[in-house]
């Protein structure tokens, strides 16, 4: 059984990790992007730089950013910033977009796909049937499938693509950890990745592709009552930015 992971691990590789703008920048968009936070939340500058233990400046320009991709409102007449609603049309257009370029991926170099260095999604089953990847290894699974996607993109040697799929990662790592949330999906993902898996390996890269396509459906179908389940979880839980942020301090 696996031991728990923090809600929001401070693993984003940026090029300016170690400067304080960007920093602040990652954990607010961290936060931000878990959805956890109620939509249409008023996001104070000065009380999210207290949490953060920095001036309100670097706060700002992180939230000027964040508008920028569109990850957070910026009101009207210098308002203000609120936290977003996710746009389930959006997040199909993301997922839709990673399918496409994935399958490229495949077809373009599927000999060179190896899961060195994965843990394999068998190892995550048994965990499941243990009961322990319901409570403690739902962190450690989306890992697994976000690497998968990166090791997936990266045998078409196409750094563009490459950048692509990372954004589809920061933009629906809530969706697949919501999701494995219920232990019946967790069991069918598992299997699916699994299949997934075995058919590349065996060079039947049309019958892969096949598999994420009935995948990227059944995601697609479930969207709508995902995203419902994550901000209903975000009203009974009721938890500030600030709560939030306090959860794991900047590095210093």
């Amino acid at each position: 059984m696996q031991s728990e992971q923090p809600l929001f691990p401070s693993h984003e590789d940026l090029s300016d990790d170690h400067d304080k703008a960007g920093q602040v920048y990652a954990r607010i968009r961290s936060v931000l992007t878990s959805y956890r936070v109620q939509p249409s939340t008023f996001l104070n500058i000065r009380t999210i730089a207290k949490a953060l233990n920095v001036s309100p400046t670097p706060v700002r320009e992180a939230l000027i950013r964040l508008a920028n991709e569109e990850l957070v409102l910026q009101a009207s007449a210098g308002r203000g910033y609120f936290s977003r609603v996710p746009s389930v049309d959006r997040l199909a257009a993301e997922y839709e977009a990673a399918y496409s370029i994935i399958c490229y991926a495949i077809r373009k170099n599927a000999p060179d796909f190896s899961l060195t260095g994965l843990r394999p999604p068998e190892e995550f089953q048994v965990d499941a049937l243990r009961g322990g990847i319901v409570t403690n290894g739902v962190s450690s699974f989306v890992l697994f499938l976000e690497h998968l996607y990166q090791r997936l993109v990266a045998i078409s040697g196409n750094s563009i693509l490459e950048a692509h799929i990372q954004h589809f990662i920061d933009r629906t790592s809530f969706i697949r950890e919501f999701d494995l949330l219920k232990p019946h999906r967790q069991n069918q993902i598992m299997e699916n990745m699994a299949q997934f898996i075995e058919l590349l390996e065996c060079g039947r890269s049309e019958d892969a592709i096949a598999n994420l396509e009935q995948q990227l459906k059944e995601k697609t179908r479930l969207l709508p009552e995902l995203v419902h389940g994550v901000l209903h979880r975000s009203v009974l839980e009721r938890s500030t930015i600030e709560a939030l942020l306090c959860e794991s301090p900047l590095k210093r």
